[in-house]
């Protein structure tokens, strides 16, 4: 990919659009010209762009899912680039096989996901629910994890080269057969994590939490 080109993808992803309605300074909601409060038939919109995602083309890139509510959802084998899903709510889905690059899943919920054999690269992850998930199988190269909530998560015999775990809530989660160098737990207690077969000792772990 041309350098000029990966510029302007990321320009779309981070740039934040407002809603058009009068005085009103919200973000704009999932490419509409509205925020949520103010979109003349909110309900009718999200159920649509939902529709469209689940029947239309697997490939999506450049395209603002924010703030939807796709509990439920499968979307197993699809491929987003650049996209965001701010505050998503994915809950109970199935993403298996799906790869996400340079996308924003920051603060979604994904609790009780399956998200085996998922790909994602140069992903922000922070500040997400991902308790009860499966990440089994899986490529998360260089995710930002930061803050999440990863309670009896499974990511076994996954690459998880030089992602962040800082401040994440892990118990229960297991890491059994896994790449974790240059992973980041700082802060994260890991006395109840399985880190079985893994590498462990390539990652950085916070002294106070080894002990």
């Amino acid at each position: 990919m041309q350098p000029g080109l990966l510029k302007n993808n990321l320009k779309i992803v981070f740039e934040y659009k407002t809603c058009t309605y009068e005085n009103c300074t919200k973000s704009a909601w999932a490419e509409s010209p509205f925020c949520r409060e103010h979109h003349p038939s909110a309900l009718e919109y999200e159920r649509e762009i939902r529709r469209e995602l689940t029947i239309g083309n697997k490939k999506n890139e450049n395209r603002d899912y924010s703030d939807l509510d796709f509990s439920g959802i499968v979307l197993d084998n699809f491929d987003f680039l650049y996209c965001r899903f701010t505050r998503v709510r994915f809950s109970g889905g199935s993403l298996k096989n799906t790869r996400f690059l340079m996308c924003l899943l920051d603060n979604i919920d994904a609790s009780e996901c399956v998200f085996t054999g998922s790909r994602m690269m140069s992903v922000l992850a922070a500040g997400s629910n991902f308790s009860d998930c499966a990440f089994t199988g899986s490529d998360l190269i260089n995710v930002n994890f930061n803050g999440i909530q990863a309670f009896n998560t499974i990511f076994d015999e996954s690459d998880l080269f030089y992602s962040r775990f800082i401040n994440a809530q892990a118990e229960g989660a297991s890491f059994q057969d896994c790449n974790l160098k240059r992973v980041d737990f700082t802060g994260v207690n890991v006395n109840d994590v399985n880190f079985s077969n893994s590498n462990p000792e390539e990652s950085y772990i916070s002294r106070e939490d080894e002990k």
